[in-house]
């Protein structure tokens, strides 16, 4: 795609960790279920878009983890979808037709 190594790293990272989650979370019955990907790259932008069948799941409503606080006294994991929020510069999420949709945008334009 012709991207920095910066932006490559976001895009690997946060789709990753979307990926990860759905595997680990939305299908929580043990049933099997579908995602579907699609990326696509303008001379503006980079889009992802991953929909799956699983259980309802907003990332926007999730509060961001207090991270000023000693690690000693923080719970161990929950940095995901923060992580997921800083990596990119715009994220939108839907539930259309008992399916989960999240749009990932990254700005190329700076």
């Amino acid at each position: 795609m012709n991207l920095t190594e910066e932006k490559q790293t976001r895009i690997r990272l946060a789709v990753e960790e979307i990926i990860v989650n759905i595997i680990q979370y939305a299908y929580p019955d043990g049933r099997s279920g579908d995602i579907d990907f699609m990326m696509v790259k303008t001379p503006d932008r980079v889009t992802c878009c991953v929909a799956d069948d699983g259980i309802a799941f907003n990332p926007l409503t999730v509060k961001n983890p207090d991270t000023e606080s000693s690690l000693l006294h923080r719970p161990v994991g929950g940095l995901g979808v923060f992580f997921i929020k800083k990596f990119v510069d715009e994220i939108k999420y839907e539930r259309i037709e008992n399916a989960n949709h999240i749009t990932l945008t990254w700005n190329l334009l700076e």
